[in-house]
């Protein structure tokens, strides 16, 4: 058998295995509450882009005021901002919704 390696041309990909599983399994649980309440894959049809930073903000100054579950949905106010920034990431990248930054 030989030392040798397989190519891979992957060297500019992202590195997905360095996320951690935590921040994985809190977006998606905001996501799928997201689904049970306005349905699976509504985010992807865009909206203004405050909303998802007023959303965020929201989420993130609960947080900083030591309120850490949503009151309606009690998850953590931060899966929820994590969710609102990766719905503003996804509108950016496919110039989804308005940009009214």
């Amino acid at each position: 058998m030989s030392d040798k390696f397989a190519i891979k041309h992957d060297e500019n990909k992202p590195q997905l295995s360095i996320l951690t599983k935590e921040s994985l399994n809190a977006e998606a649980y905001a996501f799928m509450y997201g689904a049970l309440k306005y349905e699976r894959h509504n985010y992807k049809l865009g909206m203004e882009w405050s909303r998802m930073i007023d959303a965020s903000l929201r989420h993130i100054y609960a947080f900083n005021s030591k309120e850490d579950f949503d009151e309606e949905s009690k998850l953590n106010h931060l899966w929820h901002a994590k969710a609102c920034l990766a719905m503003l990431i996804y509108y950016y990248e496919n110039k989804k919704g308005t940009d009214d930054r």
